[in-house]
C-alpha cells in the first residue's frame, strides 16, 4: 500500500508539472475549440433560422391612430418573429414588390380607422410577391388568423347589439359595442394565455448559449487527453514492470492513472466553470450562477473521461500512437453525438450511433451538473463508464506486460 501511494504521489507531481508547462498550449486549444464550435454552429443555425419577411405598410400620413395601432401590432411576439413592417407609399410598395425587396404590401385606405369605428367594412388591399416562399406562406397564415379574430369579434359585437334591440340594457348601443370590442381586443392581444406552452427544440431544454457552453467544455476536456501521453511512455512502462514485484499490479496502476488524469481534468473543468461564473456576474448576464455542488458533480464526469483516455492509451500499446487514436475517436464522437451540430440536423444513422456514444452521456451529464440537477441514474452511468473503461485498460495492460 505504501508503494501504491508513493507511486501515486510521484505521478501526480509529474502530471502537475506537465500541466503547468503545457498551460499555453492548453489555453490555445480551449480558444480553438471555442472558435471552431462558434463557427460551425453559426453556419448551421444561420442556414436554419427563419428570416422575417419585409411587409410594406401603406398608411395615410395624417392618420396617427392607425400608425399607433400598427406599431403596437408590430411589437407582438407572433408578428415580430415573422415579419418586419416598412412604411412606404403605394407606388414605392409596388416597385419594391417587383424588385423582391418586399414580400407583401398592405394598403390601408384613407379614413380607415374612422370607417371601422363607424361600423363600415372598408376593404384592405393586400399585394403579395409572385415568388412564394415558406416565410411568405407563414405570414399568409398569420394574416388569415388575424382576419379570423376580427370576424369573430365583429360577430360578437353584432350579436350583442342584436340582443340589445330586443331587451332593455343599462348602456347605450354605442357603449355596448365599445365594451364588447375592448373585451375581444384584450383577448386577442393576450390569446397566448389560453394555451399550454410546450417547446420542442433540437437543443432540448437548454438555450443556444447553454448548449454550446457545455459542448465546448466537454470537447475541450476530450482534446486535453492528447497531453497525457507522458503517462504511457516506454520509460513509464519499465517502472510499472518493477512495481509488479512490489505488489502494485496493472489494476492498481490503472486506478492511479485514472485518478491522476481525472484530477487534472477536474482542475481544468472547475477553472472554466469559475471563469464563466465570473464573466457572467461582471457582465450581468445571469448566464451562470456559481454553485459549490456543481464542482462536486463534475468529479464523476472527469473520472469517466479519464478512464476513457486510459482505455485508448492502453489499447494503442507500445507504438506510441495513443494520442492519434484518442484524436480520431474524439472526432468521430464529436461528429456523431450532436456536440457541435445537434442530432436533429444529422443523418438518421449518425443520430442513432451518437445516442450510444460516451460523449452523448457526458454532454447530458455536464448540462445537468451546470444548469440542471443530477440524479442517481446519471451518476450510475458515469460510474459504469469509469469501471468498464478502467477494467478494459487494466486487462489490456496486464496482457501486454
Amino acid at each position: 500500500m505504501r508503494t501504491f501511494f508513493t507511486y501515486f504521489l510521484l505521478e501526480y507531481k509529474k502530471s502537475i508539472k506537465v500541466l503547468l508547462k503545457s498551460f499555453g498550449s492548453t489555453l490555445m486549444m480551449l480558444l480553438l475549440v471555442i472558435a471552431g464550435i462558434w463557427a460551425v454552429s453559426h453556419f448551421v443555425f444561420q442556414s436554419h433560422i427563419f428570416q422575417p419577411i419585409r411587409v410594406g405598410m401603406v398608411i395615410d400620413e395624417d392618420d396617427e391612430k392607425i400608425k399607433m395601432i400598427t406599431k403596437i401590432v408590430a411589437t407582438m411576439e407572433s408578428v415580430e418573429s415573422i415579419c418586419e413592417f416598412v412604411y412606404v407609399n403605394e407606388d414605392e410598395a409596388k416597385k419594391l414588390l417587383a424588385e423582391d425587396a418586399l414580400s407583401v404590401a398592405i394598403v390601408l385606405p384613407e379614413n380607415f380607422y374612422e370607417d371601422v369605428d363607424s361600423g363600415y367594412n372598408t376593404p384592405v388591399t393586400v399585394y403579395i410577391s409572385g415568388n412564394t416562399s415558406l416565410n411568405q406562406r407563414v405570414f399568409q397564415e398569420l394574416l388569415t388568423d388575424g382576419v379570423s379574430l376580427l370576424r369573430t369579434s365583429e360577430a360578437g359585437v353584432y350579436s350583442v347589439l342584436s340582443v340589445a334591440r330586443e331587451y332593455p340594457a343599462e348602456l347605450s348601443r354605442k357603449k355596448i359595442g365599445n365594451v364588447i370590442s375592448e373585451i375581444y381586443i384584450e383577448e386577442a392581444f393576450y390569446r397566448g394565455r389560453i394555451f399550454a406552452s410546450d417547446v420542442y427544440s433540437a437543443l432540448g431544454e437548454m438555450d443556444l448559449y447553454q448548449y454550446y457552453f457545455v459542448s465546448a467544455i466537454t470537447i475541450f476536456l476530450l482534446m486535453s487527453g492528447l497531453n497525457y501521453s507522458f503517462l504511457y511512455r516506454k520509460r513509464t512502462r519499465a517502472v510499472e514492470d518493477k512495481l509488479k514485484i512490489s505488489g502494485v499490479g496493472a489494476l492498481q496502476v490503472s486506478v492511479i492513472k485514472v485518478i491522476v488524469m481525472g484530477n487534472l481534468l477536474w482542475l481544468l473543468n472547475a477553472g472554466i466553470y469559475a471563469a464563466g461564473c465570473i464573466v457572467s456576474d461582471k457582465m450581468s448576464l445571469n448566464f451562470l450562477l456559481f454553485d459549490g455542488r456543481t464542482l462536486l458533480y463534475l468529479i464523476p464526469q472527469c473520472l469517466a473521461i479519464a478512464a476513457y483516455f486510459h482505455m485508448l492509451y492502453s489499447i494503442s500499446g507500445k507504438n506510441g500512437q495513443g494520442a492519434v487514436v484518442i484524436f480520431a475517436a474524439n472526432i468521430f464522437m464529436i461528429l456523431c453525438s450532436g456536440s457541435v451540430i445537434p442530432v436533429a440536423y444529422l443523418p438518421a444513422v449518425a443520430g442513432k450511433i451518437g445516442k450510444a456514444l460516451p460523449l452523448t452521456f457526458w454532454n447530458q451529464y455536464g448540462a445537468e451538473a451546470v444548469f440542471g440537477q443530477i440524479n442517481v441514474e446519471m451518476l450510475l452511468v458515469q460510474a459504469a463508464i469509469t469501471l468498464i473503461a478502467t477494467g478494459i485498460g487494466a486487462a489490456v495492460s496486464w496482457k501486454n506486460s
